[in-house]
């Protein structure tokens, strides 16, 4: 889930104001280091201050939820207007097992009581127009990408993945917060993975989460059944 909070209209600025944006995205059943990187926004007519992010991991009953939250702080340098473009974040829905697109919304900037005699606002409306276009079509492409017919990742597959040593060497030390981490990984590589699978990372996120683990819990046998599935 992704959202994308703004303190005040952006387009009808005051001259000294400043526009607060403050963008959060949560995960269920995921790790806080799995969600994307901070988005660059910067832009030539545009001054910015980026505040501290916060990224946490967040305990529940049905599992961990990852939540990350950016903040900037920004205002036009002139009175001119300006467009922030969308920003997409593909992201694998492991329930239909299909590539799904969320994005923080283009904003248009510009100071209250600019005036465009000359046709500014035409310009800004049909550079609106564009960059939506232009968004609409990066995300039907990585949607399209994801809905291809699986032959490279029935492939892969047959292989054991990047993410097997990783898997090995958490399970080998009893880390299972690391083992968690690698088995998502190696889903993500995969594309997905099956009801058996999410049953098991579903037993392992008890096994880390909840006050009382199963008893006797073994990382190396968790592993092979995993490798069965």
């Amino acid at each position: 889930m992704l959202t994308d909070e703004l303190s005040a209209p952006p387009g009808r600025l005051a001259k000294d104001d400043i526009l607060t944006r403050r963008v959060t995205i949560e995960a269920l059943g995921a790790m806080a280091h799995h969600l994307p990187p901070r988005p660059d926004i910067a832009q030539p007519w545009l001054i910015s201050f980026t505040l501290p992010e916060t990224r946490e991991t967040i305990p529940t009953p049905d599992g961990p939820v990852a939540r990350v939250v950016w903040e900037w702080q920004m205002r036009p340098r002139t009175g001119e207007p300006g467009v922030l473009p969308a920003i997409p974040f593909p992201w694998l829905d492991t329930d239909s097992r299909r590539v799904e697109v969320a994005a923080m919304k283009p904003i248009p900037f510009g100071f209250a009581g600019f005036t465009t005699a000359s046709g500014t606002g035409v310009a800004l409306h049909w550079q609106m127009a564009g960059l939506a276009l232009l968004g609409g079509v990066v995300a039907l492409a990585v949607v399209l990408w994801g809905r291809l017919p699986a032959f490279g990742r029935g492939l892969r597959r047959l292989r054991p993945g990047p993410h097997a040593a990783a898997m090995r060497a958490a399970a080998a030390c009893g880390d299972l917060t690391r083992l968690r981490a690698a088995a998502a990984a190696h889903l993500a590589w995969r594309g997905g993975g099956g009801p058996h699978s999410q049953a098991l990372l579903g037993q392992l996120d008890r096994q880390i989460y909840a006050p009382a683990g199963t008893p006797g819990f073994d990382a190396m046998r968790w592993l092979r059944d995993w490798t069965r599935a």
